[in-house]
């Protein structure tokens, strides 16, 4: 932790560090300020900073695909989502569609987002089929995702579908399934919804604003 400091702003340099300015001393101020840099001291953190910096520095634009899918693993989320978003420009369905066989789940689910992307801005059958695919994935947060993508862009995603997701075991996949009922209009899925509110019994307040989204979306588009 860093203490001991009036942080009116923070953000990271591509080689991971961290910079931070400094009110310095109480509301009434000196009429200065101090910006601080924090970096990690392990050789290992150093490398890889200057491993991201230099990716950072050369863009994506000029990788190409395979190298760009290669980088959906990379251990920088900022590295990991502009591939993503490259890959996603170039309508690469095929390529994220291959990602969401690998091992590695936020690979998955890099690919489940860069999917959702071309099926909103495209008539991607494979961008579309891919994601069905992807609602019966092990990881809860790559269904979860897939089915707001479906939702999101209006395509692919059937009420028995989320009827099914709304039985799922898991809170989180259950809350993207409220969701995508309110978006998709879906009424004849919101008895199911009705009995996640009661079983809820108003303790999960996330849950039960998902259930208010379902039931709003659900009227509002009957």
């Amino acid at each position: 932790y860093i203490w001991n400091v009036l942080a009116t702003d923070v953000d990271f340099a591509p080689d991971g560090s961290l910079f931070l300015s400094d009110w310095v001393n109480g509301w009434d101020g000196e009429n200065k300020g101090r910006i601080y840099r924090f970096a990690a001291k392990s050789e290992e953190a150093i490398a890889s900073g200057k491993s991201s910096a230099e990716i950072l520095k050369n863009g994506f634009k000029k990788l190409s695909s395979s190298e760009l899918a290669s980088l959906l693993s990379n251990p920088d989320r900022r590295i990991r989502f502009e591939s993503q978003y490259e890959l996603a420009a170039r309508g690469e369905a095929k390529v994220l569609s291959t990602a969401l066989q690998s091992e590695n789940a936020i690979v998955r689910l890099h690919a489940v987002w860069g999917l959702g992307q071309i099926a909103r801005l495209s008539e991607s059958e494979l961008a579309t089929q891919s994601l069905i695919t992807a609602l019966a994935d092990a990881e809860e947060s790559v269904v979860a995702r897939a089915c707001e993508m479906l939702s999101e862009s209006k395509k692919g995603i059937s009420s028995d579908q989320l009827k099914s997701l709304l039985a799922n075991a898991s809170p989180v996949v259950k809350t993207h399934a409220m969701m995508a009922v309110g978006r998709m209009g879906a009424t004849d899925c919101l008895d199911d919804v009705a009995r996640i509110l009661i079983e809820n019994e108003d303790k999960d307040p996330i849950v039960r604003h998902a259930g208010i989204m379902a039931f709003t979306g659900g009227i509002g588009n009957s």
